[in-house]
């Protein structure tokens, strides 16, 4: 009988000492968390004005893409085309074969061309626009990855600290337990 009055003494405390560890316990956790979520979220600012950036010339790009002409009607495309039409048309003039066919060849491969150079000089540019959007939407699908696995670490690791300090706390208790009872038994 002794040793059930033990156990039950040893027990009462054991359970008073087992939830002030785990209350302990959920609180470290509950702080570690909030941690994790302010780093998050903080990292996530840092990287949202290059997302939005991205993601305005996607949007910039598919009304470009539906109206590739808009390109000529560019100021600074004009001012190119206009200065180099001008260009060779003076320097066909100073030869006296203004009005001849190659001439007019000239002109239109020149127009062509610089039609074509600056399509592409364009479209280096978005798909330039389009890897900043990229890399920080690539940033933020792994600093949210990052804080999914840091969070998991943190609750096993507290499971196992958690249990740890049970098992340790028994361990403590049925010694006291074992004590007690050899000498209530010695009585």
């Amino acid at each position: 009988m002794s040793k059930a009055k033990g156990s039950g003494i040893f027990n009462a405390q054991f359970a008073g000492e087992f939830k002030k560890h785990r209350n302990r316990s959920f609180g470290e956790e509950r702080r570690a968390q909030e941690e994790l979520q302010r780093a998050y979220e903080e990292a996530m600012g840092y990287q949202r004005p290059w997302y939005d950036y991205g993601q305005n010339a996607l949007t910039r790009f598919r009304d470009w893409e539906s109206n590739p002409n808009a390109i000529t009607s560019d100021p600074s495309y004009q001012w190119r085309l206009s200065q180099g039409l001008e260009a060779l048309e003076n320097s066909a003039a100073a030869r006296g074969g203004l009005l001849s066919g190659n001439t007019g060849r000239a002109l239109q491969d020149y127009g062509q061309n610089a039609a074509s150079q600056e399509y592409q000089n364009e479209f280096g540019h978005w798909l330039q626009r389009f890897g900043i959007g990229q890399n920080a939407s690539a940033n933020m699908s792994n600093l949210a990855a990052g804080r999914g696995n840091a969070l998991g670490k943190l609750i096993q690791r507290g499971a196992e600290n958690m249990w740890k300090r049970v098992v340790d706390t028994n361990n403590i208790m049925l010694a006291g337990e074992q004590g007690t009872n050899k000498i209530v038994q010695s009585w």
